[in-house]
Parts: C-alpha cells; sequence; structure tokens
C-alpha cells in the first residue's frame, strides 16, 4: 500500500471519528439542530457519499468539496462495512444520504437524534474499518521494510 493509501485511510478514520463526536454531542444536547460544526460535517459526509454513485447522481460534488473515498483502500473499508448491511450498496448509501439530510432539515429533534445515533453506529464501524485497515498496511510495509 502506497502512502497516499494509508494517509487516505487515517483521514477517513478521523472523520469518522469526528462525525461520531458531532452525532453524539447533538444526541446529548450539547451540539445545536443549527451549529456550524454539525452542518458542514453532515455535508462533508453528504457529499462523499454522493460522489460514490456517480454517473446515477445528478448532484455530484467537486473533488474540493470531499476529502473522503479518494482511494481504493477508502472504498474497500466502505464496501466492509456496507457488505454486513442486509440492504443492496446502492439503497445503503441512499439511507446513508437521506439520515444525514434529515439530521440537517428534519422538523423533529427527537427523530433527528434518532438518525443522528444510527449515523453514530454507521461511522463508529466505518472507522473501526478503516482504522484496522491503517494498522494492517502499516504492519505489512514495516515489516517487509525489514524494520
Amino acid at each position: 500500500m502506497d502512502t497516499s493509501a494509508m494517509v487516505g485511510l487515517m483521514g477517513l478514520t478521523f472523520f469518522c471519528n469526528k462525525c461520531v463526536e458531532v452525532f453524539y454531542k447533538f444526541r446529548n444536547d450539547k451540539v445545536s439542530p443549527e451549529a456550524d460544526e454539525l452542518k458542514q460535517t453532515c455535508e462533508q459526509a453528504i457529499s462523499a457519499f454522493k460522489s460514490l454513485k456517480w454517473p446515477r447522481e445528478p448532484d455530484v460534488p467537486s473533488v474540493a468539496e470531499r476529502a473522503i473515498f479518494n482511494t481504493n483502500e477508502e472504498i474497500e473499508s466502505l464496501e466492509q462495512v456496507m457488505a454486513s448491511e442486509t440492504e443492496e450498496a446502492n439503497e445503503t448509501l441512499d439511507a446513508l444520504i437521506r439520515n444525514l439530510e434529515f439530521v440537517l432539515k428534519g422538523r423533529s429533534i427527537e427523530e433527528r437524534k434518532q438518525k443522528a445515533e444510527k449515523l453514530q453506529r454507521f461511522f463508529d464501524t466505518l472507522g473501526d474499518y478503516s482504522f484496522y485497515a491503517t494498522r494492517d498496511s502499516l504492519r505489512i510495509s514495516s515489516s517487509m521494510s525489514g524494520v
């Protein structure tokens, strides 16, 4: 695995940790529904998930708007998580996007918090997969270099 792939996986891990933290804070009334932190995190995740739906997604974000899922390793981590879901990958992506949009714009705060809890669990699992992939690739690369 090259350095950019490892950096990508680490970036995915950090992003997932940020999502888990923001959704946890939102659910526990430590971040308001109108907070920039919540809005920016949701928008970044929506942008990244929509980029995976190309060419079926008419509203494809620019590369500058998405910082995750740029490497095969990041996508493989996502695929591993999605393989454990009961829905097809496209349905799972659609559900993630809908949940993120609902957290941003839903009417009921309690329903928004329920969606945030689902998202928190998803990003926690995705973060674990990307962390373990990074750790394994670091282990393999150090054993190959004789360190």
